[in-house]
């Protein structure tokens, strides 16, 4: 394997993480200054993690439902991939870091 591939690998890797981090943020937690809290009102979630429910509008069961979120959010992160744009790579690498504190704190709560 050559190290044109391993770069490609680990950058696959941490695209993944974090697009996992920003889907949980977004999906989750409510942010600093209640931003990702304000985000889903705006986008039309009425009730909180319920993905069956009646939520409004499209976007609002979208932003209600992980799996959902989680395939805008890696188009987003596969478009920035394919533009080569520098800048994410940074904020990629922070929140792939954090999302692995974030697996990393489930795992220890389950034990």
């Amino acid at each position: 394997m050559n190290s044109e591939n391993l770069l490609w690998m680990g950058r696959s890797v941490m695209y993944a993480l974090a697009a996992f981090r920003v889907t949980y943020m977004l999906w989750a937690e409510d942010g600093p200054f209640d931003a990702f809290d304000w985000l889903r009102y705006k986008m039309g979630v009425t009730v909180l993690n319920n993905v069956r429910g009646d939520n409004g509008s499209m976007t609002g069961r979208m932003f209600n439902c992980p799996l959902c979120l989680s395939v805008w959010v890696s188009a987003v992160a596969v478009v920035c991939y394919a533009l080569n744009v520098l800048i994410i790579d940074w904020i990629s690498m922070v929140l792939a870091m954090s999302a692995v504190c974030v697996i990393l704190m489930g795992y220890e709560r389950n034990r």
